[in-house]
């Protein structure tokens, strides 16, 4: 698999990547866990398969958290797979440090942030787990807790952006705390932030996302990218919360994908809300301007009495 960006990073970051390596995608519901077939083709033969990337790729994937393994199942087969290792459950193109022993870091003088951001030096042995009839697998559940975590970074980047806390449940995600208290979130804006850009700078090392120099028809072209799905995924999170492609709703308050930032004041809405919350809305404004003309109208009648 391969993606790549030119540089400056526009928000539609890649236009194709290559899924031929995996196939035969399927789910085993009792055991949990994802199956499917790696395809190794010869030195120079040409690719057998690519998919288009899009920009709602992350969007379709921080979803998986609440679906069931079916759903998994044809996003893997439409996208390819996240290639987990046995030993970490991280993508197998993953840093860490030798013996792979998380790092505890400082975020602010009563939280700490346990993770592998600091960890270093290729792991490049880490297997992935077997089937006895030759196929490869990972689990479901490894696929969820992804998706959960990349759902709290796009959630809590959002809210920073917005000048929110951002929700209990998602920090607890983030810190990797599920009895976190609320008192126990960072307090300043900028540990806040910390954390987020440090789950975004791990997908990005897991991913060994990196820059290229690649040739071009004008000469040499500055890329950056990846070799997996997992690459692909961690380039939109860097980019979504980055470039601020985030927005919350007014109507129903959930966050969503946008293009551009809307004006600061205006009401936004999400595609499933979208024209008809908007006309719900401009028609209350409406009934609440006149109602207000209305009553000013009948005191300055009184008044005159």
């Amino acid at each position: 698999m391969t993606i790549s960006k030119r540089l400056p990073l526009p928000h539609d970051w890649w236009d194709r990547y290559d899924v031929s390596a995996v196939d035969n995608v399927g789910v085993d519901p009792n055991e949990g866990r994802l199956v499917y077939r790696l395809f190794v083709g010869k030195p120079g033969e040409p690719r057998r398969r690519t998919v288009p990337a899009r920009v709602n790729l992350l969007e379709d994937f921080i979803q998986l958290a609440d679906h069931k393994s079916d759903v998994i199942e044809a996003f893997a087969r439409r996208y390819g797979v996240l290639l987990l290792c046995e030993r970490h459950n991280l993508p197998a193109t993953h840093l860490m440090l030798d013996p792979g022993d998380a790092v505890e870091q400082k975020v602010s003088e009563s939280v700490s942030y346990v993770g592998p951001s600091a960890r270093h030096g290729f792991r490049d042995g880490c297997p992935l787990r077997q089937t006895g009839d030759g196929r490869w697998w990972e689990p479901i559940r490894e696929w969820r807790r992804l998706s959960r975590e990349a759902r709290a970074v796009l959630f809590v980047g959002s809210a920073l952006h917005e000048g929110r806390d951002g929700n209990l449940d998602d920090w607890k995600v983030l810190l990797d705390d599920d009895q976190l208290d609320p008192d126990r979130i960072p307090a300043s804006l900028e540990a806040r932030w910390w954390v987020v850009c440090e789950h975004i700078n791990d997908w990005l090392t897991w991913g060994r996302v990196q820059l290229r120099v690649a040739r071009g028809a004008e000469g040499p072209d500055v890329t950056i990218g990846g070799n997996s799905l997992f690459a692909a995924l961690a380039l939109e999170l860097m980019g979504t919360v980055g470039r601020r492609g985030l927005a919350t709703c007014y109507a129903c308050g959930r966050p969503y994908f946008i293009s551009r930032r809307p004006p600061a004041g205006r009401r936004n809405f999400c595609g499933d809300c979208g024209a008809k919350a908007a006309s719900r809305y401009s028609k209350r404004d409406k009934y609440e301007q006149t109602r207000k003309e209305r009553t000013a109208a009948r005191s300055g009648r009184r008044r005159r009495r």
